[in-house]
């Protein structure tokens, strides 16, 4: 018995969609996370004076959150903490030149930060920048924190 021509397309298309799926959890959750990163994220007000929010991120998985003055600590899993380093190389992180930052005398600022393999890169800019070298890696830690 024949299956219809589509059916077999559907099913031949829902596999394969399967096997990079698996093949992509297989690659994240086998890279190791190196024992010096840390990751850092810091909003600040008043042009920078005023510390709004600040996530400290370790090799581990421990996630230090400080809001309002009060911090509390999460643990997150290693496959989401593999996860934030994938959207961390994705944009070549680690490679970026900082100098080209700049927060202009915005009110918020924002500092993400990553350490790793004995290099590390901080970024300043303004909050409200939606280029993907600082939206991937912070959306990334957030999306880990929920």
């Amino acid at each position: 018995m024949t299956l219809r021509k589509g059916l077999r397309n559907t099913l031949v298309s829902l596999g394969l969609c399967a096997g990079l799926i698996a093949a992509y959890y297989v690659s994240v959750s086998s890279s190791p996370v190196p024992p010096d990163t840390e990751i850092v994220f810091a909003k600040t007000g008043c042009h920078g004076a005023c510390q709004l929010e600040r996530v400290k991120i370790d090799a581990a998985g421990r996630a230090d959150i400080t809001r309002g003055g009060r911090t509390s600590r999460r643990t997150i899993s290693a496959f989401a903490l593999r996860n934030i380093l994938v959207a961390f190389r994705g944009v070549h992180f680690l490679d970026q030149d900082v100098a080209k930052w700049r927060a202009n005398g915005a009110a918020e600022v924002c500092l993400l930060s990553l350490a790793q393999d004995h290099r590390k890169v901080a970024i300043r800019y303004a909050c409200d920048d939606s280029s993907a070298i600082v939206t991937r890696p912070s959306a990334s830690i957030w999306r880990a924190l929920k």
